[in-house]
């Protein structure tokens, strides 16, 4: 099994938009009052409010990325170059509003995202056998 740099940034932007969806899970439980607890959170009036529309869209576009990391035709270069975008957007968006993990994980993605973009053929192949090193 190849284990691609696209598979690597697949799964850790994946890993954030789980992290998203149970943010938002927690947020709005129980389901009963969610719609009340939306409405103040979205209030005009409320001081974090533009906080969480940049958690509310960051997770829906984290994980529309997360989805076409694990297409093939991530590794294409124009496509490559788009979502290395999005990860840098997704990086500075998490420095300016959110905390440490968040910050840490969105930069792994970004980390990953390069190195889709700069390196889209290359594999990292655990089972290939090492070459011996030469005593000196």
């Amino acid at each position: 099994m190849k284990i691609t740099p696209r598979h690597l940034a697949a799964g850790m932007f994946t890993i954030m938009g789980v992290f998203s969806l149970g943010t938002w899970w927690l947020l709005l439980s129980p389901m009963d009052r969610a719609a009340g607890q939306l409405r103040y959170i979205f209030a005009p009036a409320y001081e974090l409010r533009q906080f969480f529309i940049w958690l509310a869209v960051s997770s829906a576009f984290t994980a529309v990325v997360a989805l076409a990391y694990w297409f093939e035709s991530a590794n294409r270069r124009p496509f490559s170059l788009i979502l290395l975008c999005a990860a840098a957007l997704f990086f500075a968006l998490s420095i300016w509003w959110f905390d440490t993990s968040l910050i840490l994980g969105y930069g792994a993605g970004l980390w990953f995202a390069a190195w889709v973009w700069l390196r889209p053929n290359t594999a990292v192949k655990r089972d290939a056998p090492q070459a011996a090193r030469p005593l000196p």
